[in-house]
């Protein structure tokens, strides 16, 4: 069995229509009407984003795909069967998401697995804000986080989830692989009292590590386990976020690309501007275990690079925050072909 696999953040994949829209409706639409048959919540994924989206689907094939961003349930169940032909099958669990993006998994449908689903959004994540570890220098972040009700340190969870896949052949029931889907916390704070997200996102690596030690533990050293996501750091060998060195060091895991030897610049997964000042970096990753490492296909892992719809040549990466609006998404997708 061949088993490729393919970790995607969206970027705000909502799709939330207020009235019934069937594939043969797409055809006709533009996106003025496309944003008109929203419910008003949130803006619609573009629908030029969507069709492109579909063809990486098309063109990837992947058996199954690990996704970041989801706006919801409906929304992964509508693009599934509109867009993709019920070609795969979502599995979704809602998370802990304040701005209502989770993580989620599309499996398809001719793979002849069982699939089981588990949440650890209850997982505690444990970390100080700044103003907790000097209150007395952070008199203002205190009363602001008194205000905006902020957690106390011991009540804290994951910002979304870690949702756990276990695959199953036919008739056997220990799953023959396993696979935990982050997505760390961003830069993003809004409110003022985490600078770059760094406190939280440093907590939340550490929870992974501990989800990943509970299910390793309940599942047994026979069942491989592969951890994937957009961990919003750096998290290959070289400049490792510090938080995320025990998935080399402790659990002896690999990034997929470093296996496959993929050159550096060809790992950028995500490309910001600020003030013009462009930023490039690597922060999705596919981790295989060591007892999946020797079975990686080197030429079919990559980072998979999106194409003009006319003549399928590569879109540049984006000279700005502007070019890079014109995307599907902010992510590159990762791929990563298992040859069990």
């Amino acid at each position: 069995m061949r088993v490729k696999l393919m970790q995607f953040n969206l970027q705000d994949f909502f799709i939330h229509l207020a009235y019934p829209v069937g594939a043969k409706d797409l055809a006709g639409l533009n996106e003025g009407e496309w944003q008109l048959l929203g419910n008003g919540e949130v803006p619609n994924k573009p629908l030029a984003k969507l069709h492109a989206i579909a063809r990486i689907f098309e063109k990837e094939d992947p058996d199954v795909a690990l996704l970041n961003e989801v706006g919801g349930e409906a929304s992964l169940r509508f693009f599934a069967s509109v867009f993709l032909a019920d070609k795969w099958v979502p599995h979704f669990v809602a998370g802990n998401s304040n701005r209502g993006i989770e993580s989620a998994y599309l499996l398809k449908a001719s793979l002849p697995v069982r699939a089981e689903l588990l949440t650890h959004r209850g997982h505690p994540v444990k970390f100080e804000y700044l103003h907790e570890k000097d209150p007395e220098g952070g008199r203002v972040a205190k009363e602001i986080a008194g205000m905006l009700g902020v957690p106390a340190a011991e009540a804290r969870k994951l910002s979304r989830d870690v949702p756990e896949l276990r695959l199953f052949r036919s008739g056997e029931a220990t799953p023959f692989l396993a696979f935990l889907l982050a997505h760390l916390k961003s830069g993003f704070d809004p409110d003022g009292l985490d600078p770059s997200g760094i406190m939280r996102r440093a907590g939340e690596a550490v929870a992974l590590r501990e989800i990943h030690a509970e299910v390793s533990a309940a599942l047994g050293p026979s069942v491989p386990i592969v951890i994937a996501g957009d961990m919003n750091c750096i998290a290959a060998r070289i400049d490792t976020f510090d938080a995320m060195k025990w998935v080399y060091d402790a659990a002896g895991y690999e990034d997929a690309l470093e296996i496959a030897g993929v050159v550096a610049h060809e790992r950028i997964t995500h490309v910001t501007y600020y003030r013009n000042i462009g930023r490039a970096h690597q922060i999705d990753y596919i981790f295989v275990p060591p007892a999946l490492q020797a079975k990686v296909d080197k030429a079919a892992t990559y980072v998979h690079r999106f194409k003009y719809e006319e003549d399928g040549a590569e879109i540049p990466f984006p000279g700005s925050n502007w070019e890079r609006r014109e995307l599907p998404s902010d992510h590159y997708p990762v791929v990563c072909t298992l040859d069990l």
